[in-house]
């Protein structure tokens, strides 16, 4: 339906849409601040392509864990909330490889 107009019975292709379906097809951008020469262009596509095993892992503490969100003002509180997090998701992620465990 994304590609149809309907007008009441009648339905024609969009072309307009199509268009721009096509155009934005072949645009795949990935931007880092790595220097090319240090991280080869490869390695950071193949990085983007593993973020959805962090965003499972996320979506699992949120869910499992019934974990609610918390509202940081302070930088220091971020950066401490953030290390929390990310050490109990590396323990996690390390848990899950030496036991095997999906």
């Amino acid at each position: 339906m994304r590609f149809l107009k309907v007008t009441g019975a009648d339905k024609e292709r969009d072309e307009k849409v199509i268009e721009r379906a096509r155009m934005l097809a072949v645009l795949k951008c990935y931007v880092t601040n790595l220097p090319i020469d240090t991280v080869p262009a490869t390695k950071v596509i193949s990085a983007h392509h593993d973020l959805w095993q962090v965003e499972a892992s996320f979506k699992m503490t949120k869910s499992d864990l019934r974990a609610r969100p918390i509202f940081h003002r302070e930088k220091d509180s971020i950066d401490a909330h953030l290390t929390v997090v990310f050490a109990a998701l590396a323990t996690g992620r390390h848990l899950q490889e030496i036991s095997g465990l999906p």
